[in-house]
């Protein structure tokens, strides 16, 4: 295996690092690309390759981050010949890199109960020997503050029950979960985006299979009466949790429905979306939040 890293990226202020492309190949000019990853939300500064290589070939490899103001270029060449590295007992030259968990909740996603959920992880690996030896779980809100925490344990490895902490209802957080290895190394944390709500009081109407992304859309509600305003927020679902795409609020004439400009999406991604209604006695609801995809079969 190869671990390829990138160092000395110093972001300003405000600035979020949200996936990198990996790239590996026989030439110097990656005419000949024979690994790529697009854009990888978990490996952000660190990733290992398992794919068969050449022990004899020079290999070639270079990344660049996907920022939230846009691309990086791609950083300097990292000329590296298999055979060299493999040579190293138990790869000890190489830096330990612990694989991020996989995330799932006994909860359904757009419906959790404000307590009493399993945190559901797996797939921790690290280079050489090191083995699973605890792991941190962290909710945040969305303004990433920190509502609760079990650091380190040692006893729930891959099963926490959440029964310490109450979530209100109609919120949406970042449930954030890294490992840590007996070498002493932490993996990166991985994120999932939970939904507190007992009833989904807001049903969205999104066509989202066909949904045209490259053009102008509308994003409607429906079964919603007595409605004076709706107000409508999108948000990439990113490694660190969640960037706001964009925010829009309904036309007087047309409380139930707004216009997504052209390109304001990419194809083939989830964005989380969050709806919050205004009756026409001026009550305003909790928000409520949904998935859209524009993923193309």
């Amino acid at each position: 295996m190869v671990v390829i890293r990138i160092t000395d990226l110093d972001l300003p202020a405000g600035v979020t690092h949200q996936a990198t492309d990996w790239q590996v190949a026989t030439d110097m000019l990656f005419s000949d690309i024979i690994l790529e990853s697009d854009q990888d939300e978990i490996n952000l500064t660190s990733i290992v390759f398992n794919e068969s290589l050449d022990p004899d070939n020079e290999y070639f490899a270079r990344a660049r981050s996907l920022l939230s103001t846009g691309y990086t270029i791609w950083g300097n060449l990292d000329t590296f010949i298999p055979k060299d590295v493999y040579e190293h007992d138990d790869n000890s030259d190489l830096p330990t890199v612990v694989t991020p968990p996989t995330i799932t909740t006994d909860s359904v996603d757009n419906n959790h109960i404000p307590t009493m959920f399993n945190i559901l992880t797996t797939g921790f690996a690290a280079v050489g020997n090191a083995i699973h030896i605890a792991t941190t779980y962290i909710i945040e809100n969305l303004d990433g503050d920190v509502l609760w925490m079990n650091d380190r344990d040692q006893i729930n490895l891959n099963k926490l029950l959440i029964d310490d902490v109450i979530l209100p209802n109609g919120d949406v957080y970042i449930l954030k979960v890294m490992f840590h290895a007996s070498s002493g190394d932490t993996s990166q944390h991985s994120s999932k985006i939970i939904h507190v709500q007992n009833v989904n009081e807001l049903d969205i109407l999104t066509n989202v299979y066909s949904f045209d992304y490259a053009n102008e859309s509308e994003l409607m509600l429906r079964h919603i009466c007595d409605v004076k305003s709706s107000e409508w927020i999108i948000y990439d679902k990113t490694t660190n949790g969640l960037y706001n795409i964009v925010t829009l609020t309904s036309e007087v004439n047309t409380p139930l429905k707004v216009t997504l400009p052209a390109n304001t999406l990419l194809a083939n991604k989830s964005y989380l979306v969050g709806i919050r209604v205004t009756t026409n006695q001026d009550v305003v609801s909790m928000w409520s939040y949904e998935e859209l995809s524009t993923y193309i079969d």
